[in-house]
């Protein structure tokens, strides 16, 4: 069986930004920090390509796409990064 991993989806330390973390057997194998702008879908779409690709992952070997709790689900953010994990879930 091919390696699954978990992407989890999280508010950065700062106000402004978001954290990619993929996780293999619920350790974390990587990370990105990226910063919020006016661009967040485009950006957090790139940006999760960007660290799926280091990592040689293939979007089919992604077992699942966690959104944290830490995101409040009334924010644009939350509405895109759930759209996003959406999209991933449906290939």
């Amino acid at each position: 069986m091919a390696d699954e991993y978990i992407l989890h989806i999280e508010s950065g330390s700062g106000p402004r930004e978001l954290k990619l973390e993929i996780k293999q057997n619920g350790s974390v194998k990587d990370q990105l920090i990226i910063s919020l702008d006016t661009r967040l879908d485009t950006l957090l779409v790139t940006s999760i390509d960007k660290i799926l690709k280091k990592n040689r992952i293939d979007v089919a070997h992604l077992k699942s796409v966690i959104i944290s709790e830490n995101i409040d689900p009334t924010s644009t953010a939350y509405g895109i990064a759930q759209a996003v994990a959406e999209a991933l879930k449906s290939r």
